[in-house]
């Protein structure tokens, strides 16, 4: 689901092209992925406090990668959100 939102947003397809039921589940699933990006994140960072000196160099350098690899992906996810969101306020106000 994250490679067709990223999709969406990197071949500047327009929200306003879908349906509302269409945007609402998209909505679902984009919250979804941020509940378990958010977990996974929590969890590595978790991981990185306790172990972060019994780790090699090269360890440390991949844990560091893994987790802002999952902030900006958890950005990207909010920012894609508030489009969203913004989008599906205008149905509200239209009916």
């Amino acid at each position: 689901m994250i490679n067709f939102i990223k999709k969406v947003k990197d071949k500047n397809l327009l929200f306003e092209n879908f349906s509302e039921d269409e945007l609402r589940t998209m909505e679902g699933a984009i919250s979804v992925l941020m509940h378990i990006y958010s977990s996974e994140l929590e969890r590595l960072l978790k991981r990185k406090n306790e172990s972060f000196p019994k780790l090699t160099q090269e360890d440390k350098y991949e844990l560091g990668n893994e987790i802002k690899s999952y902030e900006d992906d958890i950005l990207e996810l909010k920012t894609i959100l508030s489009k969203l969101n913004n989008i599906l306020n205008n149905f509200k106000h239209l009916n």
